[in-house]
């Protein structure tokens, strides 16, 4: 991918890339977007074993068993190995090589937005019954809407 050289630039910030999830035993590079199947993506990433910080300690065979609900460790920047604890030599080397299989994915915006208002207003805040009702029928009406 030659694209990816075109990243690192004079103006290249090596603490944007500490949502990227290394895997150097599979040569697989996952960026985690939120509202996109991140905890999924992420139960794969942690099934391949390789991006695990501690493998000893933390070891999963089937993606249905690893934990994803939030605050469990997959959700820790702590427990996979992320492309800003490399160095900036180490970062372009991993960019630019062509073996490693670098991927994301992302949702359409609205759609994200929507998803993301949904969950901070259900989770997040507290709520009357009739403020929920309220949230609930807006997000029934924009949920209905057809798009592309």
């Amino acid at each position: 991918m030659k694209y990816m050289s075109t990243l690192i630039g004079p103006n290249f910030i090596q603490a944007k890339t500490k949502h990227f999830i290394v895997d150097d035993a599979n040569k697989v590079i996952y960026c985690a977007i939120s509202k996109a199947g991140n905890t999924n993506w992420k139960k794969v990433m942690a099934v391949l074993g390789g991006g695990i910080n501690n493998q000893a300690r933390w070891h999963f065979d089937d993606v249905d068993k690893v934990p994803g609900d939030p605050g469990t460790p997959i959700h820790e920047s702590w427990f996979f190995k992320r492309l800003s604890t490399f160095s900036m030599d180490e970062i372009k080397e991993k960019l630019n090589d062509r073996y490693y299989h670098k991927f994301t994915f992302g949702t359409e915006l609205y759609i994200s937005m929507l998803s993301m208002t949904h969950f901070s207003m259900t989770h997040f805040f507290k709520l009357s019954e009739s403020q929920r009702s309220i949230v609930s029928n807006i997000i029934s009406i924009f949920g209905q809407i057809q798009y592309g």
